[in-house]
């Protein structure tokens, strides 16, 4: 195994030897100095994804129909509990049913 790094090491010396200077000495990054140019990212565009992320979902209103979704839904579960089974004594499996209901409507609307 010492032999083959010894070989690959010692051909690709060689390779670079018959380059030429200049070729050589910026393959082997001696030349290498920082650009002057512009940073590759600008610092406007440096922002973390945890502070990109929640700006992106308030500007898509997206927490706000979350949050109605799940505020509708427990508000028709809690009639049903209260009203229907409470006071008009239905079976409590209406619970259920209006529970899994809510649940199959809130798919359908996100597709």
């Amino acid at each position: 195994m010492g032999i083959n790094v010894f070989a690959s090491n010692l051909t690709l010396e060689l390779f670079v030897a018959t380059l030429g200077p200049d070729y050589k000495s910026s393959c082997l990054g001696e030349d290498m100095k920082p650009s002057n140019g512009e940073p590759a990212v600008p610092e406007e565009g440096k922002k973390s994804f945890f502070k990109e992320f929640p700006a992106k979902l308030r500007k898509r209103h997206i927490i706000e129909t979350l949050a109605a979704f799940i505020g509708g839904g427990w508000l028709l579960i809690e009639v049903v509990e209260r009203l229907i089974v409470g006071h008009y004594r239905f079976p409590e499996e209406t619970i259920d049913l209006t529970g899994v209901s809510v649940t199959r409507v809130s798919k359908e609307s996100a597709k």
